[in-house]
């Protein structure tokens, strides 16, 4: 759609485009950050080397302090009105993204890993029997490098020697755990390993079978001793990055997408929150494409290192600090219309008015079904790597392309479409045409059908695209002056985004990465059932109302 001075020009004739412009922005950037996290799951199984159940604590980390944030934020505003609302999330967004740059260097905080081994009871850390061991890793190491070719810097192994030796002799459990993380520094597990098993397996033939297991469990159990407390210090560190930028995105969501209804007419604030909404889908689609590149290997090989991380998540930082600029030194309105207060009146229960939330079950099943679609949303997103690396046999850039080019780029086209679909279909129907669409898909994807199930796994964020803002449009319907507060509670509901990542990946550890998107597939047969019984429920309530539901949020 075309924006023209109609859209931003309100009755006393002031123009708002340049502000709206501005709150385009933020939805562009929440959408990138959304997306890099698709990127991260699989990264930190290859860098961190955590299982697909432990990468979902990334989404845990963003959902979790969305939920937590949802209502702070409505109050954040309240009190310091639109600007200052978006200011406060902004700050916390840069703030999480710049602490991505020190966070790439967790490996070398001496002391920490120390400190998280004795709160977490690492004792493989500071066992004697892994002490005892640290020098004999030095022998396997010089010959596995021989072995190999592999060329071992001499200082590095002097300094090992010495963090071996300190470790050794101490007693207290974070000196050890700091000698040690200074060891992991040196020679770090991940990439050691897999030379040390090529050059015992190279030396097979001279060595005893018995011999062979003993030499490689040996090192093996050193290095992960070395390891262990610097990747769970990594990873934590990250996740904390993740949850502050989730905080500032919560200020931003809960803000800006009622604020486009304000910055004009009105009778055209549908048109300006759906012209908005498109720049969120370009986010979405710079995200996984931007960070394919930046962080995955072009030459197919595996990226086990984290300084990679550093670079995006600067620019993102250095983005949204200009932005936050911007914002400051431009003059911000705090609208206020009587748009929200006529549609409360418009919708008001047909007696009271304050009938409560919870006896209403088109609310309620809207909270629940909201729940399911960012669980399934999430899950989908978060392994969609994962799915055709493993399944499909793509390298991870190519995956991060297609995630990017195909899937986000069908859910942007399906976001267009769905605005006209909606002046042409009845909303809750779409929804249940779309969810039973989406079923589909999923079960081809279960049941791992090659390009077919890639196919279908691709074409599902088309049929995504059009959800979220629906089932919160037929949630809110009727609530009158609960409106505001039931549309608290259906942003709370995307905290099922922390829930499905770690579930979907505890199956896939299990039983393979087919089985795990059993759970989107059980997500989406809620939400079909719901669009097709919303009619009788709201019907039920005496609510008569059908008109064509207004996208609300970015998801």
């Amino acid at each position: 759609m075309k924006p023209s001075n109609s859209l931003f020009r309100t009755a006393d004739g002031k123009n708002y485009a340049f502000v709206f412009a501005l709150v385009c922005s933020l939805f562009l950037l929440w959408g990138f950050a959304h997306a890099l996290l698709d990127v991260l799951n699989k990264h930190f199984q290859n860098s961190l080397v955590v299982t697909k159940a432990q990468s979902g604590c990334v989404q845990a980390a963003v959902y979790g302090g969305y939920f937590l944030m949802a209502l702070p934020a409505g109050m954040i505003a309240r009190r310091f009105g639109y600007k200052g609302g978006i200011l406060f999330g902004l700050f916390l967004f840069a703030v999480g993204a710049f602490w991505f740059v020190p966070a790439t260097k967790a490996d070398k905080w001496s002391g920490v890993s120390g400190w998280v081994a004795e709160k977490f009871n690492m004792e493989v850390v500071s066992s004697p029997e892994a002490k005892a061991k640290l020098m004999d890793v030095r022998v396997n190491l010089e010959r596995a490098a021989k072995a190999v070719e592999l060329p071992l810097d001499p200082g590095k192994l002097a300094a090992f020697d010495k963090v071996a030796a300190e470790a050794k002799a101490a007693t207290d459990l974070a000196a050890a755990g700091a000698a040690l993380e200074d060891a992991a520094v040196l020679l770090p597990a991940s990439k050691c390993l897999p030379k040390v098993r090529v050059a015992l397996t190279a030396l097979a033939p001279t060595l005893p079978e018995k011999e062979f297991g003993k030499q490689f469990n040996a090192t093996k159990q050193a290095l992960v001793a070395v390891d262990q407390g610097t990747q769970v210090t990594a990873f934590a560190a990250f996740l904390l990055g993740l949850f502050v930028i989730a905080l500032g995105l919560t200020c931003l969501e809960t803000i800006a997408n009622p604020y486009t209804t304000v910055l004009g007419p009105p009778e055209t604030g549908a048109s300006r929150i759906n012209l908005a909404q498109t720049n969120n889908a370009i986010g979405w689609i710079l995200g996984p494409f931007i960070g394919g590149l930046m962080i995955f290997s072009s030459t197919g090989e595996v990226n086990i290192s984290n300084a990679q991380l550093a670079m995006p998540y600067l620019g993102l930082g250095v983005v949204v600090t200009l932005v936050f600029i911007m914002f400051a030194f431009s003059t911000i309105p705090d609208v206020h219309t009587t748009e929200h207060a006529k549609a409360d009146g418009t919708h008001k229960d047909r007696t009271t008015g304050e009938r409560s939330l919870w006896s209403q079950p088109h609310f309620v099943f809207a909270v629940v079904v909201q729940f399911l679609y960012v669980a399934a949303q999430t899950g989908i997103n978060s392994f969609f790597i994962n799915y055709v690396v493993e399944v499909n046999k793509w390298s991870e850039q190519k995956a991060a392309m297609w995630l990017s080019l195909g899937g986000m780029v069908l859910f942007m086209v399906g976001r267009f479409s769905g605005s006209f679909l909606m002046t042409k279909m009845k909303p809750h129907l779409a929804l249940a045409v779309y969810g039973l669409a989406n079923v589909l898909c999923m079960g081809l994807v279960v049941a791992g059908l090659g390009i077919v199930s890639a196919a279908a796994l691709i074409i599902s964020y088309f049929f995504m695209s059009v959800m979220f803002p629906t089932i919160f449009a037929l949630g809110i319907r009727g609530l009158g002056e609960n409106t505001k507060k039931g549309a608290s509670f259906i942003v709370m509901a995307i905290v099922g985004g922390a829930i499905a990542p770690a579930l979907m990946g505890a199956i896939a550890d299990k039983s393979g990465m087919q089985a795990g998107f059993a759970i989107p597939l059980v997500c989406f047969i809620g939400i079909a059932i719901y669009g097709a019984v919303w009619q009788k429920l709201v019907a039920k309530e005496g609510i008569t109302s059908d008109a064509g539901a207004e996208a609300y949020s970015g998801h």
